[in-house]
C-alpha cells in the first residue's frame, strides 16, 4: 500500500550518487575521494581545483558520472 514510501536499494544508490555529486560541486577533491579514494584521479583533481575551482568541478563531475568496468550502479 505504501509503495511511494518504500525504499529500494536502487533508490538509495541514486540518492547517494546525488549527494556525492553535490559534494563534488561544492568541494571537488572530496567528491573524487569518495568515489575513487587516494588514486591518481584524486591528486589530479586536487591540482585542478588549486588552479581553478571550475576545472576541478568539471573533472570531479566527470569522475562521478563515468562508468568503471565492474562497478555496481
Amino acid at each position: 500500500m505504501d509503495d511511494d514510501i518504500s525504499e529500494t536499494p536502487h533508490r538509495r544508490a541514486r540518492e547517494g550518487n546525488l549527494i556525492k555529486l553535490m559534494i563534488t560541486i561544492l568541494i571537488p577533491p572530496l567528491g573524487v575521494f569518495l568515489k575513487d579514494g587516494l588514486r591518481g584521479s584524486f591528486w589530479l583533481n586536487l591540482l585542478l581545483t588549486i588552479l581553478g575551482w571550475l576545472p576541478g568541478v568539471a573533472h570531479g563531475v566527470y569522475i562521478q558520472v563515468r562508468d568503471k568496468p565492474g562497478e555496481l550502479k
